[in-house]
């Protein structure tokens, strides 16, 4: 009886550990596909609001820009709130970054976020997606919101997948993009 039941843990651990690498190859392989196709992001077919009157108007054109894309599955309010912290932690220490925030929302709900946003009085301006557009132009964006937040350069190329202020080693990854990238500019 004791060498079946330690029978079975040896497999059942090595099933684990199979599934789990296969897994972790799954997703390299996922970033690693998502990271080789340019993003297009359609601002003349999305909507644009300046959540705060310190908004600053005028069209930047960054060489870096983060990008955070809420879907219409996502709790909307939560990940304004979420965006909202984003832009009042992150823009000034980042200044060579473009902060572009995105929510794919239906028509119906649009006064609703509107006033959300301008509640949170994030500077940074807001694109409401109404027809779908941006996933429209980018296909290749998974479902899983790993691949809603995402980093990108003046030419449309993915430079990381994630959040990059989720945690100490994703911001410092940001940095040293941040880095080389400006040091390949000069």
């Amino acid at each position: 009886m004791n060498r079946q039941v330690i029978f079975t843990w040896i497999i059942l651990s090595f099933l684990i550990v199979l599934f789990a690498g296969c897994s972790s190859n799954n997703l390299k392989n996922q970033i690693s596909d998502f990271m080789s196709i340019p993003i297009h992001i359609p601002y003349d077919k999305l909507d644009k609001h300046y959540c705060s009157m310190f908004s600053d108007s005028t069209e930047s054109h960054k060489s870096i820009k983060m990008v955070y894309y809420v879907d219409s599955l996502s709790c909307t309010p939560c990940e304004i709130n979420k965006m909202t912290l984003i832009d009042a932690k992150k823009r000034d220490l980042y200044p060579d970054v473009e902060f572009i925030f995105i929510i794919n929302i239906s028509r119906a709900y649009v006064d609703a976020v509107c006033s959300s946003l301008y509640n949170s009085r994030i500077q940074s301006p807001v694109y409401l997606d109404t027809l779908n557009c941006f996933l429209s132009a980018n296909p290749h964006i998974a479902e899983s919101n790993l691949f809603h937040h995402f980093v990108m350069n003046d030419k449309d190329s993915v430079l990381m997948v994630g959040l990059p202020f989720s945690t100490n080693e994703m911001e410092n990854l940001f940095i040293e993009i941040l880095k080389n990238n400006k040091s390949a500019k000069q």
